[in-house]
């Protein structure tokens, strides 16, 4: 929950004004418009808690982006629906807002409608993921146009409202009686040093603005430096005597890409970008993302132990290749408790057709019809595997395999201990 500091001055007259507030059918509603948010792997290893609104039939939700910065993966609960992921699409940080993108639903709510221009004292209502127990509806009045918050150190556009405001309602809109929506709450207000329970929230015209220009911004060309990369677990620390929980491992390079044309290879470990460290897949594309196509970034890599730095030039995506077709081999991978079928010649990736129940391979969670292309460094085809499989488990406590599934593409370090 952000707070700022604010004077406040001359807000006690507020509490002489009358709050005929009770709940209306638009209220109820203004329910089913909201999601409650739960953001997990943030930065210090803690999670958050927060609201998010629905603006449109496609799965678009606007939320607190302080509640959701740096998380690893941003799960939502809506109306009757069971959790889903998604993911943070676009934000920014001056308005301390955030745009996810989900799904659209079986189920869509009607976003909320916009209220008109609201005026001091008037009846507010908040709902929000309150501690992250579900949707909690509190009530009070606006206490603070603005043009007065401002005035008072709030930041600039605010509302100030004295209704409860609590950790996991960032994000939550603020409504009127008939559920029309006045606002979006991203924080706490401070009163000499000490906090109170006056919420600040962003007039709904302002949010709305905000919304339009990030979806203005998503069609621009993306950047694509033509490479996947996966957060070090320790796991594959241990297979590649890396350091864990520094820096993310490229999965894969796209032949003819930025990345392959500026050196890179797969299982080399991205440890900073332009100078700032990366922790987690999450973090090194967003690093990515925030950037345009032409731009130039320094990426500091470590291969082998070995330091160096590589300059790599963004450019935009092309269509994706379709995979080819090719013949069938098996072969048994007795140490890893896999059979595989050979899709080519040497040097084609395998499928995985059999695994043994409680075997390295089980307890890694590889499953049938994964593809696997690569046992360390080296191709995983032709007569190469099995002798590339047995050197790596005759002097490692683990096995790295990269495995694509389905159009997923991942690294998986077998362990067998």
């Amino acid at each position: 929950m952000r707070t700022i500091g604010s004077l406040l001055l001359g807000l006690a007259s507020l509490a002489s004004i009358a709050r005929s507030a009770e709940p209306t059918q638009g209220l109820e509603t203004a329910l089913r418009s909201i999601v409650v948010i739960e953001a997990t792997g943030m930065p210090g290893g803690v999670s958050s808690f927060a609201t998010g609104v629905i603006i449109d039939s496609l799965g678009g939700i606007v939320t607190a982006l302080h509640a959701v910065d740096g998380a690893d993966e941003i799960r939502i609960g809506a109306h009757l629906e069971a959790p889903r992921r998604v993911v943070l699409s676009a934000s920014d940080r001056s308005a301390d807002l955030a745009l996810l993108d989900a799904i659209a639903s079986d189920r869509p709510a009607p976003p909320l409608p916009p209220a008109a221009p609201t005026e001091l004292g008037a009846p507010i209502f908040v709902i929000g993921n309150a501690l992250g127990t579900g949707v909690v509806v509190t009530h009070g009045i606006v206490a603070a146009l603005p043009d007065t918050a401002a005035e008072q150190g709030s930041p600039e556009g605010h509302l100030l409202v004295d209704a409860l405001v609590a950790q996991g309602s960032s994000g939550g809109p603020a409504v009127d009686r008939e559920g029309r929506w006045v606002g979006l709450v991203v924080g706490k207000a401070v009163v000499d040093e000490s906090v109170v329970d006056l919420g600040m929230v962003i007039p709904t015209d302002r949010v709305l603005a905000v919304v339009r220009a990030l979806r203005a911004r998503q069609t621009e060309p993306t950047p694509w430096i033509g490479i996947d990369v996966e957060t070090m677990t320790a796991a594959m620390a241990a297979a590649l005597s890396a350091s864990p929980g520094l820096g993310v491992v490229v999965s894969r390079v796209v032949s003819g890409g930025p990345g392959n044309r500026a050196g890179l290879a797969p299982i080399d470990v991205i440890t900073a970008v332009d100078g700032r460290p990366v922790h987690s897949a999450e973090e090194f594309e967003r690093a990515i993302a925030s950037r345009r196509p032409g731009e130039a970034l320094k990426l500091s890599i470590s291969t082998d132990g070995h330091g160096r730095i590589l300059q790599v030039e963004l450019r935009e995506a092309p269509p994706e290749p379709e995979d080819e077709p090719a013949e069938v081999v098996l072969t048994e991978l007795k140490g890893l408790g896999l059979t595989v079928a050979q899709l080519g010649g040497s040097g084609a990736p395998v499928v995985v057709v059999s695994i043994v129940d409680g075997g390295p391979g089980d307890r890694a969670e590889i499953r049938l019809g994964d593809r696997i292309d690569l046992v360390g460094r080296r191709p995983a085809g032709g007569s190469v595997l099995r002798a590339e499989v047995q050197r790596q488990l005759s002097g490692s406590r683990a096995v790295l395999l990269r495995i694509h599934r389905g159009d997923l593409v991942r690294l998986v370090a077998v362990d067998l201990m």
